[in-house]
């Protein structure tokens, strides 16, 4: 484990401390990691099976990916590499990216859920298509092993949801960086402005 890796579990550790002991209930993305959210700041890059490029290779990623970062190793050559859920990749090639992003939810249905753990209660379920601003990447609690994306609204599970890419996903970024807060006071701006006829989140059917 890395210095950096280290650090950030002790930190993780005390924060998660704070906020049971605040009884706080809103989504948190995960500052501290891992995981942590990031995004790849090469042209393309290899996904590999192992930390070592002659691994058997998993697939490609391209700039502006986003991805969760999962762990962290050094190889003999002194190589950095970056753990994501489904292989490995040169930590160069990616970047740690805290800045909210808007996706849709790419299954017929998801629940969102209170805290990230699945049993806990069920905030609203949102439908294909619909969309979630994410705040970042979060473990799961007590003894949930998953990793989730912490929203506005709740959490989803990690395979749920992708980076949305439509025109109406555009204008719906566009409402809330127009909105003086941007969590549940920018959703209720937003349904103003449709007139009330459907969820902020959901897509126009």
């Amino acid at each position: 484990m890395s210095t950096r890796m280290r650090k950030r579990t002790l930190a993780s550790g005390l924060a998660a401390l704070a906020w049971l002991s605040l009884g706080v209930l809103t989504a948190h993305a995960n500052r501290f990691g891992p995981p942590w959210q990031a995004r790849v700041i090469m042209d393309q890059t290899i996904l590999y099976a192992q930390p070592d490029g002659a691994s058997a290779p998993v697939g490609p990623l391209v700039r502006g990916q986003i991805v969760v970062v999962v762990d962290e190793s050094t190889a003999a050559d002194g190589t950095a590499w970056t753990r994501l859920p489904d292989g490995w990749l040169r930590s160069s090639d990616v970047a740690e990216d805290t800045t909210p992003w808007i996706a849709e939810v790419s299954v017929a249905s998801v629940p969102v859920y209170a805290r990230p753990k699945l049993g806990e209660p069920i905030r609203r379920t949102a439908k294909q298509g619909d969309l979630l601003r994410v705040t970042g990447a979060s473990p799961g609690i007590e003894d949930d092993t998953a990793i989730w994306w912490a929203t506005t609204e709740g959490y989803v599970g990690l395979r749920t949801i992708r980076e949305a890419t439509s025109d109406w996903a555009n204008d719906w970024a566009l409402q809330w960086l127009g909105c003086p807060r941007r969590l549940v006071a920018c959703d209720q701006i937003a349904s103003q402005r449709s007139g009330g006829g459907h969820d902020a989140g959901a897509r126009p059917r």
